[in-house]
């Protein structure tokens, strides 16, 4: 299995609970593929560097995990139609990075 890190960012507008049931599926994701979440970081509220669907702001998560490369399309998938998410990008890491 190899090291990823995943960046996810949503609306600056999005509820508490919305944020943690999005990001609990996310890790659901990750261990159903017998994967294994090693970090998971919440960045919280900050400014984008550009203007995404209007907003200046987001809310940043950060997870690093271990999975094969398909549950990465998966999750990828998924984010990809889930309405709170404006932006997220999943990076293979070298295994010195944790």
């Amino acid at each position: 299995m190899r090291r990823y890190e995943l960046m996810i960012i949503l609306r600056a507008d999005v509820a508490d609970d919305r944020i943690k049931a999005i990001q609990e599926r996310t890790v659901r994701s990750i261990t159903e593929s017998a994967g294994r979440v090693i970090k998971d970081i919440p960045w919280g509220r900050r400014r984008l560097a550009y203007e995404i669907g209007g907003s200046r702001e987001g809310i940043y998560q950060i997870t690093v995990f271990e999975a094969p490369a398909s549950a990465v399309a998966e999750i990828e998938r998924v984010l990809l139609i889930t309405e709170e998410v404006v932006d997220r990008k999943s990076t293979r890491l070298n295994s010195s990075h944790t």
